[in-house]
Order: C-alpha cells, then sequence, then structure tokens
C-alpha cells in the first residue's frame, strides 16, 4: 500500500532528483526511455508539449501504455530458478523485475553492481523533441 508522503520515513528534499523519461545516448546521441513501473508521488511531473501533468492518476496511466510495448509476452523473459543460478543482465537495457516462488526456508540474495557518475543523464533538446511534435 502507499503511504502518503507525510507518513514516509524522514529524507532531504535537497537529494531527491527528477530525471526525464527520455535520456540522450552520449555515444550514439539515440534517444532512451528510461521509466520505472512505479511513480511515488503525486508531485511527479510528465512533460507534454511542455505542460505538466501533475494527476497521479493519470501519469500513471501514460507510463503503462509507454511499458506495455516492452512487456509483451513474446518479450517477457521468465527464467526457471535452480539452486546456484546466476542470471545476468543489462540493467539499463530491459526491464525487469524480481520474482520467485521459494520455500519458507530458501533464500534468494541479490548483488547489484552499479556505475555511478556525478553527470546526470543527457536531456533532449530541441531538435531531438521536434522529430515526435
Amino acid at each position: 500500500m502507499e503511504q502518503p508522503r507525510d507518513q514516509l520515513p524522514s529524507f532531504e528534499e535537497s537529494k531527491i532528483k527528477t530525471f526525464p523519461l527520455l535520456w540522450k545516448n552520449p555515444a550514439t546521441g539515440n534517444l532512451h526511455l528510461q521509466v520505472a513501473y512505479n511513480v511515488d508521488d503525486d508531485k511527479t511531473l510528465l512533460f507534454k508539449y511542455g505542460k505538466m501533468i501533475e494527476d497521479l492518476k493519470t501519469l500513471r496511466e501514460i507510463l503503462y501504455k509507454l511499458q506495455q510495448p516492452g512487456i509483451s509476452p513474446d518479450l517477457v523473459y521468465c527464467h526457471n530458478w535452480k539452486a546456484k543460478d546466476l542470471c545476468l543482465f543489462h540493467n539499463r537495457g530491459v526491464f525487469h523485475t524480481v520474482i520467485g516462488v521459494f520455500k519458507e526456508d530458501q533464500d534468494q540474495a541479490f548483488w547489484q553492481c552499479n556505475m555511478a557518475s556525478s553527470d546526470e543523464p543527457l536531456r533532449p533538446d530541441a531538435d531531438d523533441l521536434q522529430r515526435f511534435i
């Protein structure tokens, strides 16, 4: 269940980052949709023709529609986990989630390696966006 913002653990507002939905690959110049499967704050914004969408329900509906082409059944890989399995994937190249069915005495361990950067993602410029208007 979602919690209202005032019931969340304390955090520093200055640490909150807002990134665009489209990131520009600095090597290729291509745009990539970068979206999580949830939106946690009713102040989250999605820009459409320069206007902000602040209604959480509307925003989630839009994000759901954007994600649907990438999660069609023919594109989904479900791993049938066995003891000592290791699955590697390109964290930024796939939409992923972890699910599993385990017995009470079984544990599932996850290791994640991130390559941190002090640079924020490149945003699309006016020429990039013109292709979609």
